[in-house]
């Protein structure tokens, strides 16, 4: 038998880590394109933007 140069413990170690960078590349997700097409628009002043605040502090109480 010769050495191949790769021991038994390398040989695990580089299969554990290129599982574990596979099963991460798969796990992270992109937002999609209609993510940002649904936001709402920005507030024209400051009164509408307190009127947004409150009404999502209530939509976050109500649930």
């Amino acid at each position: 038998m010769t050495s191949s140069g790769i021991t038994r413990r390398q040989w695990l170690i580089g299969s554990v880590c290129l599982g574990l960078s596979l099963s991460m590349a798969t796990a992270v997700e992109e937002p999609g394109f209609g993510v940002i097409n649904n936001m709402e628009p920005y507030p024209r002043n400051a009164d509408e933007a307190l009127v947004r605040l409150e009404n999502g502090n209530r939509r976050f109480w109500d649930d």
